[in-house]
């Protein structure tokens, strides 16, 4: 699941659909919290310790930033799902 770091309302929807995720996958779907636009730094609204707090309480594997943008942490995010040995969806809501 994807947010933009800089936005807090991104951010603040990903319990619903992480719920939605949830109730069509099933709860042991493997999910990445990725807080995207780290390159953004100056324009940031979610501190990366809310991320980690999130991944922790909802059980997710982790949590990481990236910037598509800067091409950063773009590439490690899907080998870490493709080096999980569990059936994985990936799913991505841009904001």
């Amino acid at each position: 699941m994807v947010f933009d770091v800089s936005q807090k309302s991104s951010f603040n929807e990903i319990g619903g659909w992480l719920k939605e995720v949830r109730d069509e996958a099933g709860p042991a779907i493997i999910i990445i919290l990725i807080g995207n636009k780290s390159d953004l730094e100056h324009e940031r609204k979610v501190a990366y310790e809310e991320g980690v707090k999130f991944a922790e309480d909802n059980e997710l594997l982790m949590y990481m930033e990236c910037s598509a943008k800067e091409n950063i942490n773009v590439k490690k995010a899907f080998e870490t799902l493709i080096n999980c040995n569990n059936p994985i969806m990936l799913y991505i809501n841009y904001f």
